[in-house]
């Protein structure tokens, strides 16, 4: 038998699920409701917040373009003065509101245009302009002081009705804009002036993560923060110190999105930025290399670098205002912010221990849609370094510097050159080829045009190595002590560019030759140091190289020239225990190489010593810059001692094309001209009481005229005339081996 049983709910059954549903539905709908009120209140006090971010955003713009006084009108014009503020209140009779009324009015509101301008760049969801968007602006300021949000009213006004327009009233007060009304009527409200009606705000802090002066061949103050946005969303104030006085010697600001206008930024891109002093007046603007790393979120901002020897040159002729402006453009030395008329950055010009605090603050200029909001950092600060040594201090008025970098030895030309100095060599090595060694240079723009800024190179490219500037004077107050062999210069390179070329030289001074030379406005002497009136002690040389191929074209001619060699060009100081010494892979190159045209011999009638360690030694300069022999009383002190060459020296002297009579030798026709190349002088020109001792020369020496292995040539006392015949008084060679 089949039976089917059909069996459904009973009244009672169907009673007791009704009532339990109709329970939770009383309890669960208006829960959902609320939280559902509650989402949308918070999103609109997150597009209130972006609003008002997106709007600083855009006012910062234009208040740093020039373009804020005419929008300022705009707003004036088109937009409602919130006057239901008291007399008393700061606000009063300054803050402005633009409206955009919400898809459902009506119309459009009057200042409708005024916020796409100030929205339309940054907020791109058409679905954004929906809500009734309300922005209030401080005329006097160009800040925005508050943003309104809202998505159930047709419009914002400060007499709004409340009732059927749908224009809801936003009268300044708690009344109208405090936090619990606002959320009753789902409007989003954010302003960080207007404290009374905002819950508490809890923007992200920004941070100066890192901060480090880095003193090597380049002074430069690095640093990094936590932008998200590139770093074109904040700027960083920089002040930098004395130490010991902790005096504010300068600030500036460093605002990536300004300077590179909302892009950038390559490797040593120069920056022009406005300098402040310790009494907050501007001192103009001056160029920086500044570095910033994308990937790394890394600034580096070069303070001091080493010039090649045609900018300095070029920065050394130019006088008065035009003299002013190029230093400002065109230097990487620290010593030109001493120039800038400015009573706490005079100690600049000079070594000085200083450091840098760095305080980085929002400016939202650049925000990629993200509009969380920033809280300026406190300030960080920076180790201490010194300016243009590795250390510096000053002891009984004497300063005591040491030397680990190039651009430390370089620095010595601006110390003051009356004032007594000590540098040391305290590097193991210091190599002139290794990776971060450079100078800047002036380098066509990429625009072309001819016009020029400063550019860096480093000192060993594919092209080759870079010639080293010479150092123009190291000054009988100053001494630069090595420490032998282990406290080498390696790899030095001097050549052509160590000294400004004549075309820069008469473009500069113009063509009278006898006038710049009495005014020595540029290098007459190639080398470590162009001349040498102090003491070079315990300095050893590995692998270094001169290479001069003087031609007759103005472009490759060194007219002016009177002398080259590896430590010095001249010397009337005092040279003890120097070395220059070539490694086994390089034996038997020419380490000094000077080339010079025949036929010069009949118009220059100017020195020319080629040496292997100086060109003209012992030879003392007069005060328009001619040459005469050098005195030294006995036991004051020795002019060479303990000096050795291993390298080859080569050069072919100026000599005329031919004798004017038949069996006159080159030598004695260019007998009056004070030349010589040898391996460790080429031309000497000294008094009574100066010996050259323990002398070594190791290596070969060729030369047309005047060649010797210790000297080239050597002259005494005359009682008249620059240059006399070989002969009496003569110095006397100790105890020197070739």
């Amino acid at each position: 038998m089949n039976g089917n049983s059909n069996k459904g709910f009973t009244l009672t059954e169907l009673v007791v699920v009704l009532v339990i549903i109709s329970i939770l539905a009383a309890v669960a709908v208006p829960s959902a409701i609320h939280y559902i009120r509650l989402a949308e209140f918070r999103k609109n006090e997150s597009n209130a917040k972006t609003v008002y971010l997106a709007a600083e955003a855009s006012l910062t713009w234009y208040r740093t373009s020039g373009e804020w006084d005419e929008f300022r009108r705009e707003v004036i014009y088109y937009g409602t003065c919130n006057n239901t503020f008291t007399e008393e209140d700061r606000e009063a009779n300054r803050i402005y509101l633009i409206t955009m009324n919400g898809s459902n009015a009506a119309e459009s509101s009057k200042s409708d245009n005024l916020v796409q301008k100030l929205l339309g760049s940054s907020i791109y969801d058409p679905d954004f302009f929906r809500g009734s968007i309300g922005i209030e602006i401080d005329v006097e300021t160009g800040q925005v002081y508050s943003a309104f949000y809202g998505t159930h009213c047709f419009g914002l006004a400060y007499d709004g009705a409340e009732g059927d327009t749908g224009v809801w009233n936003i009268s300044a007060g708690e009344a109208y804009r405090g936090y619990d009304i606002r959320r009753d009527k789902l409007l989003g409200y954010y302003s960080v002036e207007d404290v009374v009606n905002v819950v508490e705000l809890k923007p992200i802090r920004l941070k100066v993560t890192t901060i480090n002066l880095v003193n090597g061949e380049t002074l430069s103050l690095n640093w990094s923060g936590n932008s998200r946005h590139k770093s074109l969303d904040v700027a960083y104030d920089i002040s930098f110190y004395e130490k010991g006085t902790n005096q504010e010697l300068f600030s500036t600001e460093v605002d990536l999105y300004k300077l590179g206008q909302g892009k950038w930024i390559k490797n040593n891109e120069i920056a022009s930025l406005t300098l402040t002093d310790r009494e907050k007046t501007e001192v103009g603007e001056w160029a920086f290399p500044l570095t910033y790393q994308e990937d790394s979120g890394r600034f580096s901002l070069v303070l001091d670098g080493m010039m090649s020897s045609e900018l300095m040159e070029v920065l050394n002729a130019k006088t008065g205002a035009e003299g002013a402006e190029i230093i400002r453009k065109y230097s990487a030395s620290i010593t030109r912010l001493g120039t800038a008329g400015s009573e706490s950055m005079k100690v600049l010009a000079g070594p000085v221990d200083l450091y840098a605090v760095i305080t980085v603050r929002p400016t939202y200029a650049e925000t990629e849609g993200d509009f969380r909001e920033y809280r300026a950092s406190s300030p960080l600060r920076s180790n201490d370094e010194n300016t243009l040594f590795a250390k510096a201090k000053e002891k009984d008025s004497v300063l005591e510097a040491s030397i680990t970098r190039f651009r430390h030895l370089s620095n010595m030309r601006y110390f003051a050159p009356e004032r007594e100095g000590n540098f040391v060599l305290s590097a193991r090595n210091i190599d002139w080829t290794s990776a971060g060694v450079g100078m800047y240079g002036l380098k066509e723009t990429d625009s072309g045009g001819g016009v020029l800024e400063l550019g860096w190179r480093d000192s060993s490219t594919e092209e080759g190595i870079l010639d080293f500037p010479s150092i123009k004077l190291l000054s009988a107050s100053h001494s630069l002590e090595g420490k032998g062999a282990a406290s080498a210069l390696v790899n030095l390179q001097l050549g052509m560019d160590s000294m400004p070329s004549d075309e820069i030289v008469e473009k500069l001074y113009g063509t009278d030759q006898e006038a710049n030379e009495q005014n020595q406005r540029y290098t007459r002497y190639v080398g470590l140091f162009g001349e040498i009136e102090g003491r070079v002690n315990r300095i050893t040389l590995l692998n270094p190289v001169l290479s001069l191929e003087i031609l007759p074209d103005k472009e490759n001619s060194l007219d002016y020239l009177w002398g080259a060699g590896i430590v010095c060009g001249r010397s009337q100081g005092v040279l003890e225990d120097i070395a220059v010494t070539v490694s086994n892979d390089k034996r038997g190159q020419d380490m000094v190489k000077v080339l010079c045209p025949k036929g010069l011999a009949e118009t220059r009638k100017a020195p020319f010593g080629v040496g292997g360690i100086v060109g003209i030694l012992a030879a003392a300069q007069e005060g328009d810059g001619s040459l005469k022999a050098l005195h030294r009383a006995a036991g004051a002190g020795q002019p060479a001692r303990e000096l050795v060459m291993e390298g080859k020296v080569t050069a072919l002297l100026p000599e005329p094309d031919k004798s004017p009579e038949e069996g006159y030798s080159p030598e004695e026709e260019a007998v009056s001209t004070a030349m010589g190349v040898g391996g460790i002088f080429g031309y000497g020109w000294t008094g009574e009481g100066v010996t050259l001792t323990y002398c070594q020369n190791r290596g070969e020496v060729t030369a047309n005229l005047f060649a010797g292995g210790i000297g080239g040539r050597m002259t005494g006392i005359y009682e008249s005339g620059m240059f006399g015949e070989e002969g009496h008084n003569a110095p006397s060679i100790k105890n020197c081996i070739n």
